[in-house]
């Protein structure tokens, strides 16, 4: 972890490598996959700022980053077995914490903690506006 942009890198970078670790399966599997899939992610304890990019990017249903999003979305994906792989992602990983409550000596959680992943930059997007709306019609699109 960069303390002075709170930035983590590989190897150190352990939330996103379970999460895609989880997608793709077995350790031969995930071989296949370069370092550049676990990508850089920026913490936030708030949701603010942009939303994620690959709406409007012509690889999004091809996307390994992508797929991997979804996957912590537990939304369906736009592709069974995605094969680009994209250049130098950057995720947004926010973090929602839960409602607690002191009631005398007690504290109550009345949720979970939520989390939100947005890919906010990436050296191989390609801009094609409404992309993943035109993939999902009539669908809400992901914010």
């Amino acid at each position: 972890m960069d303390s002075n942009h709170g930035v983590c890198r590989p190897p150190s970078q352990t939330t996103i490598r379970h999460s895609i670790a989880n997608v793709y399966g077995t350790a031969e599997k995930r071989q296949r996959y370069s370092r550049k899939t676990y990508a850089k992610v920026e913490q936030s304890d708030q949701r603010s700022g942009p939303m994620c990019i690959c709406v409007n990017c012509k690889y999004v249903d091809s996307c390994i980053t992508y797929h991997a999003v979804e996957t912590n979305h537990q939304q369906p994906h736009l592709s069974v077995l995605p094969s680009f792989e994209p250049n130098n992602p950057t995720i947004n990983a926010n973090i929602m914490l839960p409602k607690v409550e002191v009631k005398g000596d007690q504290i109550i959680q009345e949720n979970e903690f939520g989390f939100e992943y947005d890919v906010v930059g990436c050296d191989s997007f390609s801009k094609d506006m409404g992309k993943w709306a035109r993939l999902r019609p009539g669908e809400a699109i992901p914010t």
